[in-house]
């Protein structure tokens, strides 16, 4: 985070009944900032969305925006979501369906008794900025699935709030409208400096639109950081799993250098070793099963006997299972030792079922957990 936090959020906890929804949670925001809260479905991360908009009242921490309270389960404070000048966007959009583009954007503004002069001119900046001017005229239900996200995102910036919540805003798109969205709503945040909290359950709008990503599970944060660092540093093995792809296969702690480099024997036979930086939050000792897991970006793909592979820092002996065609790609399952593991393989590569192959990866980029019980 690079600027002061606009928002803080201290020991924020959510109940329902016996649920525990939200614990102990504690966030900043920075202005200008946008920060993603990913995981799965009921880890909490609407309800703390909605806590933040003041749609649900919190059991517990406080809130403070701008140096006020906002909320406060132990002074009693909670200021109503039309006082919190936030701004938010729905994943159903929840725009007037018998309104026009331009009456829907224009609402917020009548709420807050803007004149007519500026609710004019306001509106059509709005909608000029996310391309809207030729409908502004149409209902909405006329519209297509992406020009209706784009009249929702309206309606939230033109009042200009300080912060714009969006909760899980691009899942009712296509694939190819989704990645259009992305692009759009990065390069808006970067020319008018938007400042934001995005809920998503997908890793590539949290990897993509996010300055920093909270990743959450059970109603907690397990990390926090750069996209760069939660996808390669990742302190839980929930968190390896969660965010992105992932070669795993089994191995057993041959030792551990003074250095921290622990190295493991894997793959058939015991004859493989290979090596790994040992992270502060992995203690693992000599004869204990691990886990060896690498990304699929830093593993490379060679056919057995290669010399090049041979030379590098890892090098695992695999056989290919079974090959799928998937255009520009293939998907292939592929067993090293008794593990078996996804695999993208480039179509220029000559593959077959039953071939033998080398894995290469580096030792920096290789993450070791304990073997699941």
């Amino acid at each position: 985070m690079t600027d002061s936090p606009i928002l803080t959020i201290t020991g924020l906890g959510k109940t329902f009944g016996d649920s525990i929804a939200v614990a102990d949670l504690n966030l900043e925001v920075g202005s200008g900032e946008m920060l993603a809260l990913l995981g799965p479905s009921g880890c909490g991360k609407t309800t703390t969305l909605r806590m933040i908009a003041g749609l649900e009242r919190p059991t517990a921490g406080e809130i403070t925006f701008s140096g006020r309270k906002i909320s406060s389960s132990t002074e009693s404070i909670f200021v109503p979501p039309d006082q919190r000048n936030f701004g938010m966007v729905f994943q159903s959009y929840a725009l007037w369906p018998h309104m026009t583009v331009e009456q829907n954007i224009a609402y917020p503004l009548k709420l807050r008794r803007t004149a007519k002069a500026d609710i004019l001119s306001r509106v059509e900046a709005t909608i000029a900025l996310m391309g809207l001017t030729p409908f502004a005229r149409r209902t909405v239900n006329t519209l297509s699935g992406g020009q209706q996200q784009r009249a929702a995102l309206a309606r939230a910036l033109v009042y200009s709030p300080a912060v714009v919540l969006f909760d899980e805003p691009f899942s009712n798109l296509d694939t190819q409208l989704r990645a259009q969205m992305r692009a759009e709503l990065k390069t808006l945040q970067k020319n008018v400096h938007l400042t934001g909290v995005f809920v998503t359950h997908d890793q590539i709008e949290a990897l993509s639109l996010a300055d920093r990503i909270a990743i959450m599970n059970a109603g907690q944060v397990e990390q926090i950081g750069t996209p760069e660092d939660v996808y390669d540093r990742p302190v839980s093995r929930f968190v390896y799993d969660f965010l992105g792809k992932s070669i795993t296969f089994a191995g057993v702690v041959s030792g551990v250098d003074a250095n921290g480099e622990v190295r493991i024997v894997a793959g058939e036979g015991g004859e493989t070793h290979v090596r790994a930086r040992q992270e502060s939050q992995t203690s693992v000792h000599a004869g204990a099963p691990v886990a060896v897991s690498v990304r699929p970006g830093y593993v490379r793909v060679y056919p057995d006997g290669a010399t090049e592979a041979q030379a590098q820092d890892n090098a695992i002996p695999a056989v290919i299972e079974q090959l799928l065609y998937v255009g520009d790609r293939y998907e292939a399952r592929v067993l090293i030792g008794s593990s078996s593991t996804l695999l993208e393989l480039p179509r220029a590569g000559h593959w077959q079922d039953g071939q033998r192959v080398l894995l290469a990866f580096d030792k920096a980029r290789t993450s070791i957990w304990p073997a699941p019980t």
